[in-house]
């Protein structure tokens, strides 16, 4: 019971701190601290749903509103989580995720980036957050 106490009293005196920076010439304001989405994919380890969708709901709570992901991690279990997570709250975030790293099938390894692949995923990751527009999308580790 202490410890969640101290969690919660930790949590608290950090609201109201976060720092906000325009994101280039977007005009977009986003959070000088970021959450990145690949450890939600288990890259590093297990790690269960509920921990995940706990971990992204702390950090919007705390005043992060850039969220960058991508589709190549779990193969897109990531933005799947995140779209269940942004369910209803996605106009409180500026979402960022990439393409063209490819992680199943015949060119796994391999980055691709001609246009009508990009296309194609970038389909495929609105579908998955669950969104009809992503606010920043990235190349995923072009040469």
């Amino acid at each position: 019971m202490l410890q969640g106490s101290l969690r919660v009293r930790a949590e608290l005196s950090y609201l109201g701190r976060m720092k906000y920076r325009t994101l280039g010439k977007t005009g977009l304001r986003v959070s000088a601290i970021g959450l990145g989405t690949m450890v939600h994919a288990g890259h590093f380890g297990a790690m269960k749903d509920s921990e995940s969708l706990s971990a992204i709901e702390t950090a919007l709570d705390l005043g992060v509103n850039f969220i960058d992901t991508s589709d190549a991690y779990g193969a897109g279990y990531s933005e799947t989580l995140l779209g269940k997570a942004l369910k209803g709250k996605r106009d409180k975030v500026i979402l960022a995720t990439k393409g063209g790293n490819v992680m199943v099938g015949p060119n796994r390894g391999k980055r691709v980036f001609d246009p009508e692949y990009i296309s194609r995923v970038m389909d495929e990751s609105l579908q998955r957050l669950q969104t009809d527009y992503v606010d920043l999308y990235q190349l995923h580790n072009p040469p």
